[in-house]
């Protein structure tokens, strides 16, 4: 699994997105049917080291990363900031903890929170970045 759907799982599960909440979430593709919404797309991270056959180097590790944008609906602008801080203060500094369906060694936030402004609806809109570092198990 992606780390976009281990945050979506994950979010869920602790009672910040879908569910019974106000905000209901998506994977890469932002619509319209909500006017909040929290959206998780892939952002990069850094290049996976290559493992070894054995000795050093046999357990390589991963830093994926993923995107957190939050949409408020018009005149939410506290709201939203609000949802994205609840879900930084969820995420940023797991350590050895299973999130969706990857054990991550940590997670992190790689920024504050960002204002991004309003959409073509003047809907506020904020984004954070957050990197995992997990173990990349050698395939035989």
């Amino acid at each position: 699994m992606s780390m976009v759907e281990d945050f979506q799982t994950y979010l869920e599960s602790e009672g910040l997105v879908d569910g019974s909440t106000a905000w209901p979430s998506v994977q890469r593709i932002v619509h319209d049917g909500s006017a909040r919404l929290v959206i998780f797309t892939e952002d990069g991270g850094f290049e996976p080291e290559t493992p070894s056959a054995a000795g050093i180097g046999d357990d390589a590790f991963e830093e994926p990363a993923v995107q957190v944008r939050v949409r408020g609906a018009k005149g939410e602008g506290p709201e939203a900031y609000a949802q994205i801080m609840a879900i930084r203060d969820k995420m940023h500094g797991i350590v050895r903890t299973t999130v969706g369906y990857t054990t991550y060694i940590r997670i992190k936030a790689q920024s504050q929170a960002i204002n991004i402004g309003l959409d073509a609806k003047e809907r506020p809109e904020f984004t954070m970045s957050f990197r995992g570092l997990k173990s990349i198990a050698l395939v035989s």
